[in-house]
């Protein structure tokens, strides 16, 4: 059974941390914060570590008492999968006393992620800023809602348009993403010339041994391994750079998938 944080945003709820072993609304939204940067395939089940500040939060302790005090195996895993300088930034947020400031402050964090290509995460925190009601003022709600629609290729076309340049750009500058393209398409060359001139050392001449037949066969020989090879590269590269997705069929299956119709 999957295991979530459920923790309100009070609206009522004042910045700093109350007293009466209630958790407060920012130190509620600090756990949002933190599972959203969790990795996607783990984001949906609560890890432990994010389940026991969640416990620590609700019996009275602020966000920054109950990370303090982790141990220090759990602290590390918690900087390995949010980042470091991440949860110094939340943790810095939280504990903000003007909500105006702590709310341009978590839109800053999804602009920054997104800017980085972490879609999930961003999305996650815009989400939340749309979904955190009252407690945050309209004008950061509709702001996040506008991004979401940007990310999601709705809403106004200016801002659809500036998503879609920057990854564009971030894309076409990636090495996670050029490698795998330069690998993929010298193993379609090699593969190529190598189906071409086994085909005309055939002795038996037919459609696909000779002339346009012959390459359009060596040319699908090569594509057979042109595709895996980009797709499987990238997601590799990314794998070692903690990004991407899981490893099992159904990912790998749709990898595959998108990178052969592409």
């Amino acid at each position: 059974m999957s295991k979530t944080l459920h923790l309100s945003l009070n609206a009522s709820s004042h910045p700093q941390h109350p007293a009466g072993g209630a958790a407060s609304a920012q130190d509620a939204f600090g756990l949002q914060m933190l599972q959203s940067f969790f990795p996607q395939a783990e984001a949906a089940e609560a890890p432990a570590v994010l389940l026991k500040l969640a416990s620590q939060v609700q019996s009275g302790k602020s966000l920054q008492e109950a990370v303090s005090g982790l141990e220090g195996a759990e602290r590390t895993a918690l900087q390995k999968k949010v980042g470091q300088a991440r949860v110094a930034e939340i943790l810095t947020l939280v504990g903000e006393k003007d909500p105006e400031f702590f709310w341009e402050g978590v839109h800053g964090m999804a602009l920054s992620a997104r800017a980085e290509n972490q879609l999930f995460p961003a999305g996650n925190l815009f989400t939340a800023i749309v979904q955190a009601g009252e407690a945050a003022p309209a004008e950061a709600r509709q702001r996040a809602q506008a991004e979401l629609d940007a990310i999601a290729g709705k809403g106004h076309t200016g801002r659809r348009m500036e998503f879609l340049t920057q990854q564009f750009v971030k894309q076409a500058t990636d090495a996670k993403m050029i490698a795998p393209m330069i690998l993929g398409s010298a193993v379609f060359q090699l593969t190529r010339t190598a189906a071409l001139g086994r085909l005309a050392a055939t002795t038996e001449a037919s459609w696909f041994t000779r002339g346009f037949g012959a390459r359009f066969t060596a040319g699908a020989a090569g594509f057979v391994v042109e595709a895996p090879t980009f797709a499987l590269g990238s997601k590799a590269l990314m794998s070692l750079a903690g990004e991407g997705t899981p490893w099992d069929a159904a990912n790998v299956g749709k990898e595959l998938a998108a990178a052969s119709i592409t």
